[in-house]
């Protein structure tokens, strides 16, 4: 029985181990279109930093 709760804390400290360790990165696309042209923004977005890519086409 002690097996198994030693099993399941290992398990939880592991999990909690591995979540605080993930990236805090985000990305978003932006996207726009009518007769005559089409556009494209990217953004990435970081803790402390912020880039944008975008492209338009006629």
């Amino acid at each position: 029985m002690k097996r198994k709760f030693l099993f399941l804390e290992l398990i939880s400290i592991f999990l909690l181990v591995l979540g605080s360790c993930g990236s805090k990165e985000e990305s978003v696309r932006f996207e726009g279109e009518g007769d005559h042209w089409k556009a494209l923004y990217l953004l990435n977005k970081g803790e402390n930093t912020e880039n944008g890519q975008g492209s338009i086409n006629l």
